[in-house]
């Protein structure tokens, strides 16, 4: 009974964070429209935002369609997280090259060269695997090394950002909603896992059990930046009205106007 109760509430779980993940790609997007501008948005961040949810994509279609691959369990509901955010991030990332970027004039190269190396080690290890006929390892099998390239550009892409709240000493322009919600998604996540492996080991004590370590590693790190930035918003730089924000090209006061956005 207690087990059939954890299994539904894991399920549930997994709606939850699917759900908060994926409406998490939509403020930041809404707020450049409203403003006009991605002044306060690392521009960096948004091509290693959308190139992650790709090879999370990846990994996720390639552990649903074989399990054996070593991926961990891969459920139904983990596959439309990420091919939903990548569609929104891919909007994010044109509004790029629409709006008023401010002081940021190009991208990294440094983001450039790593996102590169990934696509280059990913295509040769498929060509290696698929076409070859290379027999890997589980542990470096094809749709795991782009679950690890995942968790790389997870942890990288939040960099950018935080440097230029840094720079900016304001986090005006980018969205406190996707956040939350991305922190909230992240805990339900977690949880789910967590539960999962308890019940896992409890019907299957002597199995080998298919923990999905990737979605938890992205969870973890992704959990951690979104508290970084709470307190970068919150306590290192509150917004003051009146206050000007120097963004080379477009400087401008954090009181914009009245306008009243739907989500900030």
């Amino acid at each position: 009974m207690v087990i059939e109760i954890l299994r539904a509430i894991s399920y549930i779980f997994g709606w939850f964070y699917v759900a908060l993940w994926g409406f998490s790609c939509y403020p930041q997007a809404i707020l450049n429209y409203q403003l006009k501008s991605v002044a306060g948005f690392s521009i960096d961040f948004g091509i290693m935002h959308m190139t992650g949810f790709l090879l999370y994509s990846i990994y996720c279609f390639g552990g649903f369609t074989y399990a054996y691959m070593g991926t961990g369990d891969i459920q139904l509901v983990d596959l439309f997280f990420p091919t939903h955010c990548f569609l929104i991030s891919s909007v994010n990332l044109s509004q790029i090259w629409i709006y008023k970027r401010g002081s940021q004039t190009s991208f990294d190269k440094r983001m450039v060269i790593l996102v590169t190396i990934i696509w280059i080690m990913t295509a040769l290890w498929f060509i290696l695997e698929a076409v070859v006929g290379v027999r890997f390892p589980n542990i470096i099998n094809t749709f795991l090394l782009v679950g690890y390239f995942k968790t790389i550009i997870t942890f990288a892409k939040y960099l950018p950002q935080v440097s230029l709240n840094y720079r900016r000493k304001s986090t005006k322009g980018l969205s406190i909603t996707y956040i939350c919600l991305d922190l909230s998604g992240c805990i339900f996540a977690m949880l789910q896992q967590f539960i999962d492996l308890f019940v896992d080991k409890y019907t299957n004590p002597t199995h080998s059990h298919n923990f999905n370590y990737i979605k938890l590693l992205i969870s973890l790190v992704s959990a951690s930046f979104d508290i970084l930035q709470i307190i970068q918003k919150y306590i290192l730089y509150p917004e003051i009205k009146g206050r000007l924000i120097d963004d080379t090209k477009d400087t401008y006061r954090v009181q914009m106007s009245n306008m009243k956005p739907l989500l900030d």
